[in-house]
């Protein structure tokens, strides 16, 4: 038994975007927690200007893509010919696009980048990609935040899926009770036979 489909191609409603996750940060106390944008920029000059060049929901992975989005003086220094198959293990400068829906998130905060800004997400937008709820507080480092997001299934998939094992122990339980255990003991029943003459 699997979770019914309920978003996308297959479900009835439309699959949750990035722009919708990120359209309401807020906790119901109205406070926005774990949303420290000075905590999200890019230290690294180059990255920084590189990461200025790339569209939204496009990343650099293959050389193509360097060609593409990155002037001559910004490009990486690798032979695209000696990397295995031709490309980055892991895209570079992944930004994330609104109107679609996020990648899982990594536990690494550099591995996404934010649709539009020239940044890193924030903990509270990588929770929201997620499905944490807003008013969910991660402590320790940002390193360790992102740990606990990366290494967390996705709270609305968590739940989908014990809905499902609700069902399965629910259904098991019922079985259980339904099916009638009949024991006999030796010679509870007598067969006589007749001699048809």
């Amino acid at each position: 038994m699997f979770p019914q489909i309920t978003h996308g191609d297959r479900g009835r409603l439309p699959l949750n975007s990035v722009g919708n996750a990120f359209r309401n940060l807020c906790a119901e106390d109205g406070e926005i927690y774990n949303h420290e944008p000075n905590l999200a920029q890019i230290a690294n000059k180059l990255d920084y200007e590189r990461l200025k060049c790339v569209p939204e929901g496009k990343y650099i992975r293959y050389k193509k893509d360097e060609e593409k989005y990155l002037p001559k003086k910004l490009r990486y220094d690798v032979n695209w010919d000696e990397l295995a198959e031709g490309r980055f293990r892991q895209a570079k400068l992944q930004r994330l696009d609104r109107k679609l829906p996020s990648p899982t998130i990594l536990t690494s905060r550099t591995s996404y980048y934010h649709p539009v800004e020239n940044r890193y997400l924030t903990v509270r937008e990588a929770a929201a990609c997620q499905s944490f709820p807003n008013g969910f507080i991660f402590t320790g480092s940002q390193t360790a935040q992102f740990r606990q997001i990366g290494n967390a299934v996705p709270s609305l998939m968590a739940y989908a899926i014990g809905e499902v094992v609700k069902q399965i122990v629910a259904a098991k339980s019922k079985a259980a009770v339904d099916a009638k255990v009949i024991s006999f003991s030796k010679g509870a029943f007598r067969y006589d036979t007749k001699t048809v003459a």
